[in-house]
């Protein structure tokens, strides 16, 4: 059959003569207009991937890059991680970053006798969200076999590397099996971690405690008291649920708060002084938010500040799953960065339907820059995650961004609310 362009499956459905009836079905969606239905097309495909048509057209679809292009690569790999590989990685240098990161997702589709020479690949490349990706989608129980890999991403340059590989190199860096070479990376990396202060990569850290021969329990002990309100909260939380300690025998410790009175007082102004909107760009269009000052003070101000420091300007979308969120504001782009502080929760009885605006979190009180927009209703956020805004127009371009659009620009706007009916002047 040859190769399958996107123009020939949208157009010249005879490509698909004599092929299954459902692989002609799941073909078809791959040139479909709504970015979740192609990219479960896409998925799908994997089940066919050791089809040579199949494989023609995904390393089609690979070629034209984008969330698609990534998308499919990873589905190639499942029938021919060589080809695949070569799409990433070609002689002449890396590919498309988001063909990398399909290689880095691809990882648990690999054959156990390849995964080496992928992570050869992926643990050299120059972005560190791919050395991320990689290792976050390494099977565990390969995990064993690949020790010297591990201890690579351990000792990596870049703290959020280090702190996804600390919860799959766990298991080898304690107990009766341990890995000699593993264990001093282990705790060098965890340490790092945990001075970073930085909010994903601390709950990271301490959550794959957990994962060590012996629970952790010793690790979180030490900082039950520590004098960091993120680290002290988790260590505590965790101690209780995986160690059985007594919360009782916490000893009391005020928060901190990076704000003054005056901040206070101007917070609480915020939400009688206009309405705030946010025009948001990206490179599929414009859509605006009515930011809720009322219900979310803190979070709307800290928004807002950013905004106008130019903070989400030229970021990643980096996450977008279909019929759930499209998230953002994220410095780094993969989902672990944040300003140089943590934002306590603003719970509010706001239901997350289509269109809200949300805090995105690694726990609670850890909110920073990243936020989400709701594509459908989703009750399980409801009072675990702050609701600050509200999509009022461009819905639709905000249903077209796929992941690894580009944020272009964040811009915040003072209008005035009106007066209600019956309280302008001269109405009595």
């Amino acid at each position: 059959m040859g190769n399958w362009g996107l123009g020939e499956i949208a157009g010249q459905p005879e490509v698909l003569e004599g092929a299954d009836q459902r692989l002609g079905a799941v073909v078809r969606r791959v040139a479909d207009g709504h970015p979740g239905v192609a990219l479960a097309a896409l998925t799908l495909l994997r089940r066919f991937a050791f089809e040579a048509p199949v494989q023609d057209l995904l390393a089609t679809v690979a070629a034209e890059g984008g969330r698609r292009g990534g998308v499919a690569l990873a589905s190639l790999a499942a029938g021919d991680p060589d080809r695949a590989l070569a799409l990433a990685f070609p002689p002449g240098g890396p590919g498309l970053l988001d063909l990398r990161l399909g290689a880095a997702e691809a990882m648990p589709l690999l054959p156990a006798e390849r995964l080496a020479s992928w992570l050869d690949a992926l643990l050299a490349d120059p972005a560190a969200r791919v050395r991320m990706e990689a290792v976050s989608h390494l099977p565990r129980d390969a995990a064993p076999a690949l020790a010297s890999y591990l201890v690579r991403a351990l000792a990596d340059a870049d703290g959020s590397v280090r702190a996804v590989a600390l919860d799959i190199a766990a298991p080898l860096a304690s107990g009766p099996g341990a890995d000699a070479a593993v264990q001093p990376v282990w705790r060098a990396a965890y340490d790092s971690a945990l001075a970073s202060r930085e909010a994903d990569v601390v709950a990271s850290a301490l959550d794959a405690a957990v994962s060590l021969a012996d629970g952790g329990c010793a690790l979180l002990a030490a900082r039950r008291d520590d004098a960091d309100d993120l680290v002290r909260t988790r260590a505590r939380r965790l101690l209780v649920e995986k160690c059985g300690e007594d919360p009782g025998t916490f000893a009391r410790h005020p928060f901190a708060t990076r704000l003054s009175g005056a901040d206070y007082r101007r917070l609480a102004q915020l939400g009688e002084s206009g309405r705030l909107v946010a025009t948001i760009s990206t490179t599929r269009g414009s859509f605006e938010v009515e930011l809720l000052p009322r219900e979310a003070p803190m979070t709307v101000g800290s928004f807002v500040a950013l905004a106008r420091k130019g903070f989400f300007d030229g970021t990643t979308i980096h996450r977008v799953v279909p019929d759930f969120v499209v998230q953002a504001g994220d410095p780094r782009g993969d989902g672990t960065g944040g300003p140089d502080y943590a934002l306590r929760d603003e719970l509010n009885p706001l239901p997350y339907v289509r269109g809200r605006v949300g805090m995105a979190l690694s726990g609670p009180d850890t909110g920073g820059s990243q936020w989400f927009v709701t594509l459908s209703r989703q009750p399980h956020l409801d009072g675990a995650y702050t609701v600050f805004g509200e999509v009022t127009a461009g819905m639709d371009v905000v249903e077209r961004i796929e992941q690894n659009d580009r944020l272009l620009s964040v811009r915040v706007r003072e209008e005035g609310r009106g007066v209600p009916p019956g309280l302008a002047p001269g109405s009595r």
